[in-house]
């Protein structure tokens, strides 16, 4: 059984916060449909986890700086 490295992004702020992600391949894990890709919109007060290639670390941080996201890493098994 494999880990997959995946982000955990909670929104700690009091309005939707949007993430650009990719389609994942057949081995996806996590909240997001493997097949879907586009903009992620994570409503205040929740969490989503998600496989850490299907999203831009830059973008993640700099929601971070802003107060408007968490990002927790962790792997998941497959």
């Amino acid at each position: 059984m494999a880990s997959i490295p995946v982000y955990v992004l909670g929104n700690n702020s009091h309005q939707p916060v949007s993430v650009n992600y990719q389609q994942g391949d057949a081995a996806a894990v996590g909240d997001v449909a493997q097949t879907a890709h586009g903009l992620l919109t994570i409503s205040p007060g929740k969490k989503v986890t998600i496989e850490q290639t299907r999203v831009n670390y830059g973008q993640l941080h700099n929601l971070a700086s802003q107060n408007l996201l968490t990002v927790t890493q962790s792997y998941v098994a497959s």
